[in-house]
């Protein structure tokens, strides 16, 4: 079986690298597999470097952008119908909302026998926070039409929770039939053996050994909801005075973000890493990993958080209360809440014996999503796709 995965961008993010993982892993399972993606990387860095390290084989399409463009876009459709219909592809697995209309286009223009698609999350849906999406109600109906007529084209659409496959339904996005749900995936026993040293992990990133820290991973993009963490942080009082705040990840927002800091007096507190491979030791170093996001597919980080045994306070949006067991792995705070942040915070904070017990549920929990799982799903995906079209 040959299979290609097409997406706009490595940018460096839960999607990206959920894509080059789930690749890798079905190449090792013995599927024939490559990649096709835009040159432009994103504020957050790219994931390229990172791809040819796994030994995955990466073609670059110019045209294919993550920005709405009729004339590129039609330009990316015909170019990566060409490299599908060149190298015979089986099967088309598109990822990402604009991947997903162009891909789908190409396959058909190609003749490819198979279609599955995995949006990422919905970017029209009800409660989505998507800067230059939600906020554009025309642009978001414009985009939801043409997801109804891209998904005509599809076998199989892979929602990543079941709030995701009940949304789509609902909004009449693909056929109920149709929608399968695959969450996202982890390599557990990387986390597991990162979480061990945890004085290791605070020295290499130049924190106090002792002490309250809090972690963070994710792109530094408003609807990620950081300026919320920053503004809970503050509230923390009392004998967590000294909780650091640790933040990994890029984007946009950053310059804003530190802005807050200092405008918050939390200079000395707050860690900035920016982009790094190091999320096993952030996490490790952590004695709570917030997510306060203001809309979530799904949440990688927190099932590498719960393989990690570290637990967890989220936000209650999106995919996030399917992830994160409510006072069982962590604890789930309404979005855009600074004092709901901070007394969650401050709850697993004060209790040791309460952030063991959550963290030691997170990583049982997080081993029903391990990697090699997933991937024995996804195959079979695909067989009963292109068996289906066989008859």
């Amino acid at each position: 079986m040959r299979i290609a995965y097409v997406i706009t961008r490595l940018a460096r993010g839960g999607a990206a690298l959920e894509v080059l993982a789930d690749l890798a892993a079905c190449r090792a399972a013995g599927l024939e597999g490559f990649l096709v993606a835009g040159t432009r990387p994103g504020p957050e860095g790219d994931l390229g470097p990172r791809a040819l390290e796994a030994g995955l084989e990466v073609v670059r399409v110019e045209a294919l952008v993550r920005e709405v463009s009729p004339p590129r876009d039609l330009a990316a459709a015909l170019a990566v119908a060409r490299v599908l219909a060149r190298r015979g592809v089986d099967l088309v697995h598109t990822h990402t909302s604009k991947a997903g209309v162009v891909g789908r286009a190409a396959a058909v223009a190609a003749g490819v026998r198979g279609i599955v698609h995995s949006p990422h999350g919905l970017i029209y849906g009800l409660g989505s926070a998507i800067p230059g999406v939600s906020d554009r109600p025309f642009l978001a109906r414009a985009l939801a039409h043409v997801e109804r007529a891209a998904n005509r084209w599809t076998d199989r659409v892979v929602a990543l929770t079941e709030d995701e496959r009940r949304a789509m339904v609902r909004l009449r996005l693909a056929r109920a039939s149709r929608v399968v749900v695959l969450g996202n995936a982890v390599d557990t026993g990387l986390f597991e053996r990162a979480a061990v040293d945890r004085e290791g992990a605070r020295l290499a990133l130049g924190l106090p050994v002792e002490g309250p820290v809090v972690a963070a991973v994710g792109r530094m993009s408003r609807e990620k909801g950081h300026q919320v963490l920053l503004a809970a942080l503050a509230r923390l009082n009392g004998g967590r005075t000294a909780a650091r705040l640790v933040l990994a990840g890029d984007g946009p927002d950053r310059a804003a973000l530190e802005t807050q800091a200092r405008g918050l007096g939390l200079g000395g507190r707050v860690v900035f890493l920016g982009a790094t491979d190091e999320v096993p030791r952030v996490l490790a170093a952590a004695d709570v990993v917030a997510h306060p996001s203001h809309y979530e597919g799904f949440g990688l980080v927190l099932l590498e958080a719960m393989a990690a045994g570290r637990p967890v306070v989220a936000s209650r949006v999106g995919g996030i209360p399917e992830v994160v067991e409510e006072g069982r792995t962590g604890l789930l705070v309404p979005p855009g809440d600074p004092e709901a942040m901070a007394l969650a915070l401050g709850r697993v904070l004060d209790d040791p014996g309460l952030a063991r017990r959550m963290g030691e549920a997170g990583a049982r929990r997080a081993r029903a999503y391990d990697r090699g799982r997933k991937a024995r799903r996804l195959v079979a995906l695909y067989e009963e796709v292109l068996r289906g079209r066989a008859r």
